[in-house]
Formats: structure tokens, sequence, C-alpha cells
């Protein structure tokens, strides 16, 4: 008898755990998938966000409801969107709604190809496609030209630059037409980056692996105190001195 309880008190407790178990994963399992996109090809509150966002709905619901919510992950949906989004934000609100953000992907940067057309990135250079001709397919503008860079880490660090361009001048593709890397000729030189605005006017960020922000500051302090006459040439010069950046204006 002593043994017979001790079966059925087992028993017992497993068809407990089991139950607690099954109760966690009903629960702990994903019932609601809310979605949010963020655009600039249409307005928030327009038919074709609402389309859109119904149907990212549709396919992420399809995909991971019923799935316990501690194993569903972004890349769980990753493979599910499209060419034209990424993921801005991947959130759970437990026991039961996924909250996905979608942002979608602009067309900002341009590589020449030797052989022909132009190789495209977006805002955070990531690689889209290529193209015949370097015109941006939202507003029929020219991309941001990146040329000089000869491999990958070099072309990221051509956009890091950019964007802390766009940062200090409140504006990227709105006021220079491309950046170009230069490779240092002699032990004594620096790589630097020169931004050709429209204008005519250039900005040189003279060692621009260093402290690339703080100079390009320094440049649009300069640049904001020139006339309209200077902004059609010349060069403005960004360095560190003595440890600060600096910009100088030369005509």
């Amino acid at each position: 008898m002593k043994y017979l309880r001790k079966a059925v008190l087992l028993i017992i407790v497993v068809v407990l755990l089991a139950s607690v178990v099954i109760g966690a994963g009903v629960v702990l399992s994903v019932r609601n998938v809310n979605v949010t996109l963020i655009s600039s090809s249409f307005d928030a509150d327009s038919e074709e966000a609402y389309a859109e966002i119904a149907e990212y709905k549709e396919k992420f619901s399809r995909k991971v409801k019923g799935s316990i919510m501690f194993f569903v992950s972004e890349y769980d949906v990753g493979d599910i969107i499209e060419d034209g989004y990424e993921i801005e934000s991947f959130g759970k609100i437990y026991p039961c709604t996924l909250n996905i953000t979608l942002r979608e992907r602009r067309e900002t940067f341009a590589v020449a190809v030797k052989e022909g057309g132009y190789r495209i990135y977006d805002q955070n250079g990531n690689y889209i496609s290529n193209k015949e001709n370097n015109i941006n397919g939202l507003d029929g503008a020219p991309d941001f030209l990146l040329e000089g860079a000869e491999n990958a880490d070099e072309l990221e660090k051509l956009v890091n630059i950019s964007k802390d361009f766009k940062s200090a001048f409140s504006s990227l593709r709105g006021i220079a037409e491309k950046a170009v890397l230069t490779k240092a000729r002699v032990p004594t030189e620096k790589d630097k980056v020169t931004f050709y605005l429209f204008g005519g006017l250039k900005v040189d960020v003279l060692d621009y692996a260093v402290s690339a922000k703080n100079k390009l500051s320094a440049a649009n302090s300069v640049y904001s105190a020139l006339s309209p006459e200077k902004r059609l040439c010349g060069t403005i010069f960004c360095s560190l001195s003595e440890g600060a950046a600096s910009a100088v204006y030369h005509a």
C-alpha cells in the first residue's frame, strides 16, 4: 500500500504539472499582433497605410499566432517582410500581445558601378537594388553619391559620416551632392572625406575617422556665417586643433 500511495501521488503531481504547463502555454501564447508602419510613401492615416498594416498583421498572425510568447522573436517574422521594409522595433506585452513597428527602407545612397548603373542603399547603408540611373523613386531627385570606398568597411564609414553630416547640417540630399573618400598618399597624411555641396562649396573632413561629428558641427557653424557669395566656392577645412574640433573657410 505504501508504494501504491507513492505511485498515485507521483501521478497526481505529474498531472498537475502537465496541467500547469499546458495552462501556461495557453495563457502565454500569441493571440494579438499589433503593427505600426513608419513610411514616407503615404500618410499614416491613408487607405494605403491601413491596407499595408492589415496585410502585415495577417501575415504575422498566420506565422506566430498560438506560439509561446517566450520563444517568439523578430527573426520568426523577418523572412515575411518584403525588401521595402525593416523592423524598427519588436516588443512583447505579456501575456499574449506582440507589438511590431515596421519602417520603410528609403533609398538614400548610390554607388556608381564601373560596368554602368548604380548600386542603391537605404538610409542605414543596407543594399536595396541595382538601377540604371541615380534617380530616387520617391521624390525624383538624385540619391546621395558615395565615392572612393574600395570595400564594405570603407563604404560603411562613408555612410556613417554622411549621417553625421545630415545631423550637423539638418540635411544631406537637400544640400550636398556627394561624399568622396580620399586615401592618404604619404605617412604624414590622414584619410579625408570631402562633401561637395550643390552651390559649389566643399567641406573637407580631415582625418575623418576621429571626432567626425564634432568636426562637422564646427563646419556648420562656419557655413552658417558665410555670405551667399562665399557659399558658391571655396572649402571649409575641419580638423582637430589642440584636441578640439575646429573649422576654417578658404576661398
